[in-house]
């Protein structure tokens, strides 16, 4: 699906790589995975690799394993829920356009992803 896609091409962004984490909320009752997607700096899949010692990160590795998630819980949070019910696609369109801003290179972005 267009979602799909779209979440695929986020976590190869640079900054999905960076500071998003994608896991699955739940399955929709057609089965298919409703995706949940975490956005603050240093959240993502290269943050939880060891850089430092040249150690790539796994695809899948958790980023939120060792206890990262709990600096997280102390920041503030913004919720966005869009296409809970099958005609809103509209909604879709707002969440990509959000999640485009928030990986990209603004100091408008950079500032919203640093502190929520």
């Amino acid at each position: 699906t267009n979602l799909r896609r779209f979440v695929a091409t986020a976590e190869r962004h640079p900054g999905g790589r960076r500071h998003m984490h994608r896991s699955d909320l739940c399955q929709a009752i057609c089965g298919a995975p409703v995706p949940l997607l975490l956005l603050s700096h240093n959240l993502g899949i290269e943050a939880a690799g060891d850089l430092r010692e040249g150690r790539p990160p796994k695809t899948g590795e958790n980023c939120l394993a060792e206890g990262r998630l709990a600096k997280f819980r102390t920041k503030p949070a913004i919720v966005v829920i869009a296409r809970q019910h099958p005609g809103e696609t509209v909604g879709s369109w707002m969440c990509q356009g959000l999640v485009r801003f928030l990986l990209g290179s603004s100091p408008e972005a950079a500032a919203l992803v640093d502190h929520f």
